[in-house]
């Protein structure tokens, strides 16, 4: 599924800005009693990139580039070997 999310990371890193999705650029801003910082997002771009993520012709587009990446990079077969070094490094 194509993703609109925010410039920031982690999302960001995931997203292919026009290949799988729309990042919208923001305003970091920490709220009383939340850990997790907030971003407030630029109203304008975030309407553009909903409009281009409900463009018809483009959409089925979005979503199977979408699952191209995740299968091309989120493979777990293909990434396994990262996975387990991480995790003996992490025990040593």
């Amino acid at each position: 599924t194509p993703v609109i999310t925010t410039d920031m990371p982690p999302m960001n890193e995931f997203i292919r800005p026009g290949l799988n999705g729309y990042v919208t650029s923001g305003i970091e801003t920490k709220w009383p009693d939340i850990s997790v910082t907030g971003i407030n997002v630029d109203i304008t771009k975030l309407k553009i990139n909903m409009e281009n993520i409900m463009n018809k012709p483009l959409y089925p587009l979005l979503a199977k580039n979408s699952r191209i990446v995740a299968e091309d990079i989120y493979d777990l077969k293909k990434n396994r070997h990262y996975f387990l070094n991480f995790l003996s490094e992490d025990l040593k």
